[in-house]
């Protein structure tokens, strides 16, 4: 299934998201299809700064948090694995929810865009 918003009026040529794509140094992207992935997810509320800011990680109102679960060591008195529970990345340009069976490209530095930014960025590019 492909990923991306069916009307991009307002995003193309809008600077904001031209500058997001800017950032993006690595533009080898492969495409892939999303799968929900296991999470940590904190049993109560936890201070923001015990998470690296290196960690991709998701911070609720009640204070808890969810964290991607890649095998990494963790404290089972302040986390749980929840199969499956790491359920949507979006895309660094127009964020777009890319959920499970979407198709997505990611580039070794683990950026990720949507089919419809892919097409309209990198092959753009490509096309010259």
């Amino acid at each position: 299934m492909r990923s991306g918003y069916d009307n991009y009026q307002g995003i193309w040529g809008n600077p904001f998201y031209d500058n997001q794509f800017a950032e993006i140094d690595d533009r080898v992207f492969v495409r892939k299809t999303y799968q929900a992935a296991d999470a940590l997810v904190s049993i109560g509320p936890v201070d923001p700064l015990e998470i690296p800011k290196s960690c991709p990680a998701r911070f609720y109102e009640d204070g808890t948090v969810e964290i991607p679960y890649t095998g990494q060591p963790f404290d089972a008195g302040k986390f749980k694995v929840v199969k499956d529970n790491w359920s949507h990345e979006h895309c660094c340009v127009c964020q777009f929810s890319i959920q499970p069976g979407h198709s997505f490209w990611v580039n070794a530095a683990g950026s990720m865009l949507c089919d419809e930014c892919h097409d309209h960025y990198i092959k753009a590019d490509e096309r010259g």
